[in-house]
């Protein structure tokens, strides 16, 4: 069935660690003695799946389907869970894991808008950045990138290459301001992140700016910065804009106001050396 539907060989057959003997020992026997060729290139077994490190078993009550789990996890989070373990290692499950994969999702999010943010707002000064340095890190990520991916699948070793990368870039910007001339630079770090990231299936840039922002904050704008749009991005904007007026005018209760309410709405106001901008979440 599988050479009729398929084709042999297989490029990449998986399974269980538990499967290694007898079952596709036999199976790799049987199949090559019956087409005379290789079944396939590549067996990755996988380590067993654990719940708050015990193994998952319905005879323990632990028993999660995957449905269940993405009511309450987003699937992103759930990839880097799995992506941060090797595949041939136990995988272990936990509310405390999933909170770290989290973070750690986070902290790349956080910095591919941080760079975006920079970049629309460069402005016409010296540069502050060793960009040189930048764009030889940018080239180095991509190597160490595919160096550990052809090192038997070692994705924990891919996000680590990118999570250092990050560190790295973070501690370049700093509260600097960016100049025009850095943008490059910075574009192609950007770029190298989010390609590195969508190898894994994960998505950092949304298509749509500001989505997910809620309705309500259209009603606070109308109330303290006197907009009288329909647009939650647009309505976040003037928000901003009328806290920095706020702020310049030292009209504090007013800049309060927008920072309180935007707050109350799920939204951080980060103040930097380009502005503020805002994070949802």
């Amino acid at each position: 069935m599988s050479r009729k539907y398929l084709g042999l060989p297989f490029d990449i057959h998986g399974g269980g660690a538990d499967l290694v003997f007898p079952h596709h020992e036999n199976e790799r026997a049987q199949s090559e003695a019956a087409c005379g060729c290789r079944f396939a290139n590549y067996w990755l077994h996988s380590g067993m799946l654990q719940i708050n490190s015990e193994k998952m078993s319905k005879s323990l009550g632990n028993f999660l389907l995957l449905r269940e789990v993405l009511k309450t996890t987003k699937p992103a989070v759930l990839r880097m869970l799995m992506l941060q373990t090797h595949y041939r290692s136990p995988l272990d499950f936990s509310d405390e894991r999933i909170g770290e994969a989290e973070a750690a999702l986070s902290r790349i999010m956080n910095t591919v808008k941080n760079l975006e943010w920079v970049v629309e707002n460069a402005e016409d000064i010296p540069s502050p950045l060793d960009t040189r340095t930048i764009m030889t890190q940018t080239r180095e990520l991509r190597t160490a990138f595919v160096l550990a991916m052809d090192d038997d699948f070692n994705t924990a070793g891919a996000l680590g290459e990118i999570f250092s990368f990050v560190g790295e870039l973070n501690a370049h910007l700093g509260d600097k301001t960016v100049s025009l001339t850095d943008v490059a630079a910075l574009r192609q770090a950007h770029d190298a992140i989010v390609e590195l990231m969508g190898v894994f299936g994960i998505e950092l840039v949304e298509d749509e700016a500001g989505k997910d922002y809620p309705v309500e904050v259209v009603d606070l704008a109308r109330e303290l910065a006197a907009y009288d749009g329909a647009s939650p991005v647009e309505a976040v904007d003037a928000l901003l804009a009328c806290r920095a007026d706020a702020r310049k005018e030292k009209n504090w209760a007013l800049a309060d106001k927008v920072r309180d309410g935007l707050g109350s709405l799920g939204f951080t106001i980060e103040d930097t050396p380009q502005g503020a901008r805002v994070s949802l979440g």
